[in-house]
């Protein structure tokens, strides 16, 4: 048995604001698109960033098919969590997260029930972030994304739309988080745009608005966001 004097452990200060982890960093590493059908999608040699035991990856995944099912996701070789999950309507959209303490480079593998039209991948490189999310907003909606979220002191927001235009492909402009990527994700007749977006905060807000406003018509406008608190991964 040990006895003595009690030790406490005071929070770290980060940004104006105590918190028991270190504000989380956010690094935006690189997106990828496959265009040839198939049931599983290599995306290789991906840019991983700075091995460290706190690095967690996380993957935004847009596919067009939704009558199949996303099986998996790994990155690295480990096993993704599907963290935001508003697959099934419309079509494929999520966000995966896996603790990857070690490599900079390496594949990420997505693998569906059937075949799949398209796979889209961004990925993110995240230190200090809790395997459990603060929040998320899911969709599918129609037209002008516009969503609130609630986002912890030190925390990150990462966010991806897939809009189906009406009659051309809508490019996207982002306030509330940086944009990253925005481009035609499959030729006419579908119209369909793949954007993407994220941000660090060191202030935390409950229902923060973050909007995409769209060039052209769209129906539907599907979407997934996540919201991560600082943690362990």
């Amino acid at each position: 048995n040990c006895e003595g004097t009690p030790v406490m452990f005071m929070p770290i200060t980060q940004g104006g604001h105590d918190h028991v982890y270190p504000d989380i960093t956010l690094t935006y590493r690189g997106n990828n698109q496959i265009s040839s059908a198939a049931t599983t999608f290599t995306h290789a040699s991906a840019a991983l960033g700075t091995a460290n035991i706190d690095r967690s990856i996380a993957v935004s995944v847009l596919s067009n098919n939704s009558s199949v099912t996303l099986n998996s996701v790994t990155i690295a070789g480990i096993s993704a969590v599907k963290v935001a999950d508003a697959d099934g309507v419309n079509r494929i959209k999520s966000i995966w997260l896996a603790a990857v303490p070690t490599g900079t480079t390496g594949s990420i593998v997505c693998t569906y029930s059937g075949n799949q039209d398209q796979n889209h991948v961004a990925w993110y490189e995240l230190h200090g972030a809790s395997a459990t999310l603060e929040d998320t907003a899911l969709g599918p909606g129609s037209g002008n994304v516009s969503i609130t979220i609630d986002v912890a002191d030190g925390g990150a927001v990462i966010g991806a739309i897939m809009p189906l235009g009406s009659s051309s492909t809508p490019s996207c402009i982002w306030n509330g988080l940086t944009e990253h990527f925005d481009f035609q994700g499959r030729a006419a007749p579908y119209y369909i745009a793949i954007t993407g977006a994220s941000a660090a905060f060191a202030t935390g807000e409950t229902g923060k608005t973050i909007t995409a406003t769209l060039s052209a018509a769209a129906h539907p406008t599907d979407f997934v966001f996540a919201s991560f608190k600082p943690g362990r991964p």
